[in-house]
């Protein structure tokens, strides 16, 4: 049975009933003809098990059962008529009880029916947000974050969405691209993916928050859509939402950005840099030995070439490789771009050196682009492109950029004075124990557990958290966002 069953009009004059067929025992006279115990006792022991449901059996029919609604058929079989009240709905199946009361039957032994299990019918998923439609692969390669609110009407997400877990993980992994490819959605969006992506903001609803994807590109059309709790191979997906049942939708359609024609020169950065991009290694001695190098392949066309290396090009090159938002102070710009240098220029490629610096710290994804201006090129033919491009056809734009991700920062926890800090085991290091107190001693992951919460709370106690290295400072909240609600959730 599914639930419009229940909340739909009966389709003939007997209306919708439930009938109750006693074995070796018989009811009890009169049970259909008055308020007596029995037939009051029997009308409350019709309830499911889900308690939690707004518009579910208890909630709605509880209600509406009387007395009146018992037919006796014979002294075997009781008919109860249901009616069929319009708000009844579910987020998840629930199964009916039937304990036949002792004061209903004339052995006056209490005995339970087999019970009912009523089906929830799959909701609709309404998407919305700038992830949503359509877009560009420019979009997901560009700075800003693309959102994606999924609302499910009728149903509602399992618990674990949107915290550290498999539920997590399933929702993200059945965003489904059409394509496969070195640069398409799963091997470049994917895996940047997480449980923080992912925010609950009630129980039907979640928003995605997409960082930008540098690597990010397509040739052809490409089609992300939702495939969630699909059971059949090679699915065989944890269920994600209460009615268990399938959701399909189309997510978006990322077609590739048209080309510029100014865009008549290429380059691309064939470097082991690009899986090294971390804070971790550009946070370091600049005068070690091992200083990462970037090398950058040509492919130039219209007789184009690069100028001798010299202070001029040098200059001219390494200000082109820069962060493409400058509100870190001490970022990609202000800390590793002064010091950065070129040391070889071929007709095929540019090598530049990358030391890195001690002072180098962000708190949100940097994006590196290269942009290599018309002043650095020489000898190439303006007449092969076309006229009304000017200037900015000497615009050579490396492709992919280079994403560098922050630090997850460690969660300094302050309770009437008795200072916590839990620091991820992979940045503990030696010397942390001076600033560490004893309760605070390293765990596993980054997380503030609530029954770390609970064990401390013996009364009402003030609790304080701030993003910290030990030091400084290394992030700030997002004040619009951060609630209590959402911090102990997690």
């Amino acid at each position: 049975m599914v639930e419009s069953e229940l909340r739909a009009p009966p389709t003939d004059a007997r209306g919708t009933r439930m009938t109750i067929t006693l074995g070796e025992d018989t009811w009890i006279e009169g049970i259909d003809g008055g308020e007596a115990e029995g037939s009051v006792a029997l009308m409350r022991a019709v309830r499911s098990a889900s308690e939690g449901e707004a518009f579910g059996f208890n909630a709605v029919f509880g209600k509406q059962l009387h007395w009146r609604n018992l037919s006796l058929i014979n002294h075997k079989t009781l008919e109860i008529a249901l009616p069929s009240p319009p708000q009844y709905g579910l987020l998840a199946p629930e199964t009916l009880t039937i304990v036949v009361p002792a004061s209903a039957v004339l052995s006056s032994r209490a005995m339970e029916a087999n019970p009912i299990v009523i089906e929830a019918e799959p909701g609709a998923v309404q998407l919305s947000g700038s992830l949503a439609g359509s877009c560009t692969d420019r979009a997901l390669r560009s700075t800003d974050s693309l959102d994606l609110y999924i609302t499910l009407h009728g149903d509602a997400f399992v618990a674990g969405v949107g915290m550290p877990g498999a539920a997590s993980s399933a929702l993200l992994d059945g965003l489904v691209s059409s394509h496969d490819g070195p640069a398409a959605w799963a091997a470049t969006v994917r895996p940047l993916l997480s449980h923080t992506a992912l925010q609950r903001l009630n129980q039907s609803a979640v928003r995605l928050r997409l960082p930008p994807v540098p690597r990010y590109a397509t040739e052809a059309p490409e089609t992300i859509s939702i495939y969630w709790n699909v059971s059949a191979p090679p699915w065989d997906q944890l269920p994600l939402t209460t009615s268990r049942k399938s959701v399909y939708a189309r997510v978006v359609v990322v077609s590739p950005q048209p080309a510029a024609r100014a865009r008549l020169l290429n380059a691309r950065v064939t470097s082991p840099l690009l899986d090294q991009l971390s804070v971790a290694s550009l946070n370091g001695d600049p005068t070690a030995v091992d200083v990462p190098v970037l090398n950058v392949s040509l492919n130039l066309c219209c007789n184009a070439s690069l100028k001798p290396l010299n202070n001029e090009t040098e200059y001219l090159l390494t200000r082109g490789l820069r962060a493409l938002h400058t509100g870190e102070p001490d970022g990609w710009n202000a800390r590793i771009a002064p010091n950065i240098g070129v040391i070889q220029i071929t007709d095929a490629s540019i090598s530049f050196r990358v030391p890195p610096s001690l002072d180098y710290a962000i708190a949100r994804p940097e994006t590196i682009e290269l942009v290599i201006p018309a002043a650095a090129l020489d000898h190439w033919d303006r007449g092969d492109l076309h006229p009304t491009l000017g200037e900015q056809a000497g615009a050579i734009v490396a492709e992919p950029r280079l994403l560098i991700m922050p630090r997850t920062p460690p969660l300094r926890v302050s309770e009437e004075a008795a200072p916590v800090m839990l620091v991820p085991d992979f940045f503990w290091r030696p010397g942390l124990e001076a600033i560490v107190p004893q309760e605070g001693a390293p765990q596993g992951g980054n997380a503030l557990l609530v029954s770390d919460v609970r064990s401390r709370a013996s009364s009402v106690k003030n609790l304080t958290l701030r993003l910290h290295d030990g030091t400084m400072p290394v992030d700030v909240w997002l004040a619009e966002e951060t609630t209590a609600e959402l911090l102990i959730g997690g």
